[in-house]
């Protein structure tokens, strides 16, 4: 099977990697960007990081003092201010600048730096997923995606990989853009139960270390392996916050999603 991760795999094991030798604990407020990017997989789509929109963008936060973890979303066509470029689309600033001005449009937007990202595309989602035994979740809503895969309102489901994708993506039965990303985070707290009753992490170093075509990130392995000794065996809180916007339309941007500041000052309030 093909060794490679995706930004929610990453996300998983970055947070819930809790076993192993203790090495360095954090002990302040950590803050972690993660991007999806709208690249591979697909026909037609390359699977390189260049040009592409950023179109999952999902916040962090790991309270060591709290014991908790707090899974923050943004719509894919928030309003920001993208530094040289002007007003846009937040996903349009990975495509004008790559990460780098992705990261600082998003930093400059809730203000707070971001103590690690993840850049990933869509490649090795299935595969992935499969190798972790699949993934739990409790659909919102019936539908379902590429006229293939079903999934049933309030029926428990176990996905396998090529369900789980689907399950992430779909956008156009569901209500758009804050539906998807409701699922996504549904996914990603789920996933790192499952890794929490996981033992042996270090299974997953050469996963990590072969990732350059699918991620870039500047976590360690390191790392990882020490936010996993910190938190193995404690009782996590999981906690979940959806940036909300007002829906406009921009005769050049097109659809916009305009963030309320009381939505933001709520997300502030935890990354801060």
């Amino acid at each position: 099977m093909k060794k490679v991760m995706t930004w929610l795999t990453v996300l998983s094991l970055f947070l819930v990697n809790i076993t192993g030798v203790r090495a360095q604990e954090i002990t302040t407020k950590q803050n972690y960007l993660f991007l999806g990017i709208d690249s591979g997989t697909y026909a037609g789509r390359s699977d390189n990081f260049s040009g592409h929109l950023a179109d999952a963008i999902m916040f962090v936060t790991v309270d060591p003092a709290n014991s908790s973890v707090t899974i923050a979303t943004m719509p894919r066509d928030g309003y920001a201010e993208i530094p040289g470029y002007g007003g846009n689309k937040v996903n349009s600033a990975f495509a004008y600048g790559g990460k780098d001005l992705m990261i600082q449009t998003v930093a400059n937007m809730i203000g707070v730096t971001f103590d690690r990202y993840v850049v990933a595309n869509m490649d090795g989602f299935i595969e992935i997923v499969d190798a972790l035994n699949g993934v739990d979740v409790v659909p919102p809503q019936t539908f379902s995606m590429y006229e293939k895969l079903f999934f049933e309102e309030g029926v428990p489901k176990h996905l396998d990989g090529e369900h789980a994708l689907g399950y992430a993506r779909e956008r156009y039965q569901t209500g758009s853009d804050y539906s998807r990303q409701g699922r996504m985070r549904e996914m990603v707290t789920n996933i790192f139960k499952q890794v929490l009753q996981m033992d042996d992490i270090e299974s997953y170093r050469a996963i990590f270390d072969n990732r350059p075509h699918y991620i870039e990130t500047d976590f360690t392995f390191d790392e990882i392996k020490a936010l996993h000794a910190q938190f193995k065996g404690k009782e996590i809180t999981f906690n979940e916050h959806q940036l909300q916007g007002v829906s406009e339309v921009d005769d050049v941007l097109g659809w916009l999603e305009i963030i309320t500041p009381e939505s933001l000052a709520e997300l502030q309030s935890i990354v801060q």
